[in-house]
C-alpha cells in the first residue's frame, strides 16, 4: 500500500478487553480466512466472530465497519475491497486503481487518502466518509478484475486521471500503458493497451473531462519507454527542437539479444542511456560497462544521464546533443 495513504489514515484503537482481575485477556483466534487480512464486519459476523472479539486489542478500525490487524497498515487492495463491500455497487477507480495497477503517478497524487469508487451514472454516487464517489459511463472493456476486485482497467484509469495531470505526466503514463512488460519484474505479460485502443477510449468519452488533454497527448505516446525518466528525456529532446530519438534502439537491428540503448540515433551513431536507481548495484554497474563497450566499439557516442539530469530538465544532455546532431546532419 502506498506509504502516503498509510500515514494519512489514523486507525482507531479498539478498547482492551480485561478479565475479572483487570488483566488484558488474550483474544480468541480469528477464523483462518481473516487472519492477517483487512476484513469487513459483516464478513466476520457471518463466520461467527462476536462483537466483543471485533473490539479486541489486536484489531484497529481504519474505517467504519472495517477491521485490520493492529500494527500493520492494510494492503491497499484489501482495504479497497472492504470499503467497496460497504458501499454496494461500483468498482475501484481513479487514483486508487492507479496504485493497485502499479501505474506511475505524480507525487502530489500519492497523498490522496480517499478510496475512489465509481458507479454507472444512472445510480446514486457512493457517499461514505473516506470515499470519493464518481458517476460515469463505461464500456465493458473498461473494467477488469484483480483478486476478485472490480477495478477500472489501466487504460481507463489513465483517462480518469487526465483532469488532474499535466501534459508530460499524461504522456509518461500513456507510455507505460504501451510498453512491453519486463519478465520477472511486471505482473502482466502483454502491454496494457495499444495506441488504437487508447484513441478509441478517448473518443468514446468525447464529452468527459480530460478528453482535450487525451487528444493532445495521443500523438506523443511511444512504445519502448521503460521508465518515466526515459519518457521525460525524449520529451525534453523533442521540446528543444531536436530530432526525436528512437526508443530501445538495438545495436544490431535484427538481433533480439543485441544491446539496446534507451534512446538513440542510428544515423548519427548516438546512444542515450538513462541510469535509474537500479543501475547503482555492482552487478548492474558491471553489465552497463560491458554494454557501453559494445556501443563504443561499434563507433557510437554514448551519452549517459541520471536523476540529477532529470532535475535540470536534461540541460547537460541537450547541450551535448545539439552540436553532435547538427554536425552529423550537416555532414550527411
Amino acid at each position: 500500500m502506498n506509504r502516503a495513504v498509510e500515514r494519512s489514515r489514523s486507525p482507531v484503537m479498539c478498547p482492551l478487553p480485561l478479565d475479572e482481575h483487570g488483566r488484558v485477556r488474550s483474544p480468541h483466534p480469528l477464523p483462518a480466512a481473516l487472519v492477517g487480512r483487512t476484513f469487513e464486519l459483516d464478513t466476520a459476523r457471518r463466520l461467527g466472530v462476536s462483537d466483543n472479539r471485533l473490539r479486541a486489542s489486536d484489531l484497529t478500525v481504519p474505517s467504519k465497519g472495517i477491521r485490520t490487524p493492529s500494527g500493520e497498515p492494510p494492503s491497499l487492495i484489501e482495504y479497497a475491497a472492504a470499503v467497496l463491500a460497504r458501499t454496494g455497487e461500483g468498482w475501484i477507480s481513479h487514483t486508487t486503481a492507479a496504485m493497485i495497477h502499479g501505474l506511475w503517478i505524480p507525487a502530489r497524487l500519492t497523498h490522496d487518502e480517499l478510496v475512489h469508487i465509481s458507479r454507472y451514472d444512472l445510480l446514486v454516487g457512493p457517499r461514505r466518509q473516506g470515499v470519493d464517489g464518481h458517476q460515469v459511463r463505461v464500456h465493458c472493456s473498461d473494467l477488469v478484475r484483480i483478486d476478485g476486485l472490480q477495478v477500472s482497467s489501466p487504460a481507463r484509469t489513465w483517462f480518469e486521471l487526465l483532469p488532474r495531470l499535466r501534459r508530460d505526466e499524461a504522456v509518461i503514463i500513456g507510455d507505460q500503458l504501451l510498453r512491453h512488460p519486463l519478465p520477472g519484474i511486471d505482473r502482466h505479460t502483454a502491454p496494457w493497451s495499444t495506441p488504437s485502443e487508447l484513441s478509441d477510449l478517448v473518443e468514446r468519452n468525447a464529452r468527459r473531462p480530460g478528453v482535450r488533454l487525451g487528444r493532445e497527448v495521443l500523438p506523443l505516446l511511444r512504445q519502448g519507454s521503460d521508465s518515466p525518466s526515459e519518457t521525460q528525456l525524449r520529451l525534453a529532446i523533442v521540446g528543444a527542437g531536436l530530432p526525436e530519438p528512437t526508443p530501445q534502439l538495438r545495436l544490431v537491428q535484427d538481433d533480439p539479444l543485441s544491446p539496446t540503448a534507451d534512446l538513440g540515433y542510428r544515423e548519427q551513431r548516438i546512444a542515450l542511456q538513462h541510469e535509474g536507481g537500479h543501475h547503482r548495484g555492482p552487478d548492474q554497474f558491471s553489465r552497463d560497462i560491458r554494454r557501453d563497450e559494445r556501443w563504443l566499439a561499434a563507433g557510437f557516442r554514448v551519452i549517459r544521464s541520471d536523476v540529477s539530469d532529470t532535475r535540470t530538465g536534461f540541460a547537460r544532455v541537450l547541450a551535448i546533443l545539439r552540436p553532435l546532431i547538427g554536425s552529423a546532419g550537416h555532414a550527411a
